[in-house]
């Protein structure tokens, strides 16, 4: 399959996920800006995306349909759903990173692309 269908086919099943607006999906994702306007495109609804320039994650929220937050990486992949009242703060998803399989995805994508 080609990079723009899988993007598509991982965009359905993410949106397929949400329970409730009020829920936060935990991803890995090659490139977040594709994901932000494939999520739009798919499900009708603004994404507002949030993010630093040089961090490696950032939150996507989908207006009514609930929250992604995405970790840069070398697939797209759901890594964790999180309920109502469980959600992580920035700070928790910086530890989910702190792991070692993350930072070095993290690092090597960070190498390729500068």
């Amino acid at each position: 399959m080609d990079e723009k269908t899988l993007l598509k086919e991982f965009a359905r099943k993410l949106i397929r996920s949400f329970k409730t607006p009020q829920e936060l999906i935990l991803t890995r994702v090659k490139n977040p800006h594709d994901l932000e306007r494939v999520l739009e495109i798919i499900s009708g609804r603004k994404a507002y995306h949030f993010w630093e320039p040089s961090s490696p994650y950032g939150v996507i929220v989908i207006d009514g349909i609930g929250k992604v937050a995405w970790i840069l990486g070398d697939r797209y992949e759901i890594l964790k759903k999180f309920k109502p009242g469980d959600m992580p703060t920035s700070e928790g998803i910086g530890d989910i990173l702190s792991g070692a399989f993350y930072k070095d995805n993290v690092l090597r994508m960070f190498k390729r692309k500068y």
